[in-house]
């Protein structure tokens, strides 16, 4: 969730526009995001994202993300 917002603000700084299957997969997973997470923690996790440095902020979560990848 957080890498989605880094990730996308990396993105907007450097003016890369992302192709229109791409745009619509990731509207998907964040939908999906929403409605697990609930309204707040989506908006608590992505303003995070939004303000970690990426040095900081993958470290924090590629266990997550192994972790998960692995079951």
């Amino acid at each position: 969730m957080q890498l989605f917002a880094a990730s996308d603000a990396l993105q907007e700084k450097m003016g890369y526009r992302k192709p229109s299957y791409e745009s619509a997969r990731i509207r998907e997973e964040l939908t999906l995001l929403k409605n697990s997470l609930g309204m707040e923690a989506y908006d608590r996790n992505w303003q995070t994202g939004l303000y970690t440095p990426l040095d900081i902020l993958v470290p924090s979560v590629l266990p997550l993300i192994l972790l998960r990848e692995s079951r």
